[in-house]
């Protein structure tokens, strides 16, 4: 056991169970903030559908507009953190760092996690014998939405902004504070994984529209969520499960555009 009161370390722990923790400020309160941005940017855009009357071109186009504003709150919020309350780095403090390594193990998990949600999507369709008519992503008929929606903001900026903050900050936030109350390596490994994996399922429920979406979006999400953080903790970065989560985001797009064409 380390001198230092802020780090705890298992040096017979195998190295993915071995922690250092930082001198960090940041935690708990800097999530609700990022929650809280996700949620007014959501209650500004149900205000303005309301009161806009929106075209399919005008759709899209606000669409783009609110990914970017959400995407940007939600950096904002974590670059903050690291800034105000941390060590100033995003690699040192929410481990946003990438090596080679990080490409084939990213790919395998967002592989396991794509078929799972396959396997899931046809358990759910027998359950409830509904098919929806639709995901959480509609797929503009437009090559240049199709180009700025589905690739730039779906496949690109949200998994990089979403593992950025439930992957890097949530995970650690959560990890940190079981550590410094004196929880065991694995401990903070499990609430950790439970608090970033939860909680990004539950900011993707609001996009159900019926029960068997809600299952499916639910199930998967939570499942790439909870590999993502294991890769995490395992790896001490979040490249890995950056390109996971682009290769499933993406793959969705590429497999939604090859069947409407």
């Amino acid at each position: 056991m380390s001198a230092d009161p802020t780090v705890t370390t298992t040096p017979t722990s195998p190295r993915f169970l071995t922690y250092s923790v930082p001198p960090v400020r940041w935690g708990w309160w800097d999530v609700v903030y990022g929650i809280a941005a996700f949620f007014l940017t959501v209650t500004l855009q149900i205000a303005a559908v309301a009161i806009l009357d929106l075209g399919p071109d005008d759709a899209d186009a606000f669409g783009f507009v609110v990914g970017i504003v959400t995407y940007a709150a939600l950096v904002a919020v974590v670059v903050l953190a690291s800034r105000r309350k941390g060590l100033k780095s995003l690699a040192a403090d929410f481990g946003l760092r990438f090596r080679w390594i990080d490409v084939p193990l990213g790919l395998a998990a967002g592989l396991v996690a794509k078929v799972f949600t396959f396997v899931l999507t046809a358990v759910a369709v027998v359950l409830t014998n509904h098919t929806p008519e639709q995901g959480n992503f509609t797929l503009s008929e437009a090559p240049v939405w199709v180009l700025l929606n589905g690739i730039i903001i779906a496949s690109l900026l949200a998994p990089f902004v979403e593992e950025l903050f439930f992957r890097g900050l949530v995970l650690r936030a959560a990890r940190h504070r079981v550590l410094r109350r004196g929880g065991s390596p694995v401990r903070a490994a499990v609430v950790a994984i439970a608090a970033s994996s939860i909680g990004f399922a539950a900011l993707h429920l609001l996009q159900s529209t019926d029960v068997t979406l809600l299952i499916i979006l639910g199930g998967s999400t939570l499942v790439l969520g909870a590999i993502n953080s294991i890769v995490a903790i395992a790896t001490g970065r979040i490249g890995a499960p950056i390109i996971a989560h682009v290769f499933y985001n993406g793959s969705s797009i590429v497999l939604a555009i090859l069947l409407s064409s």
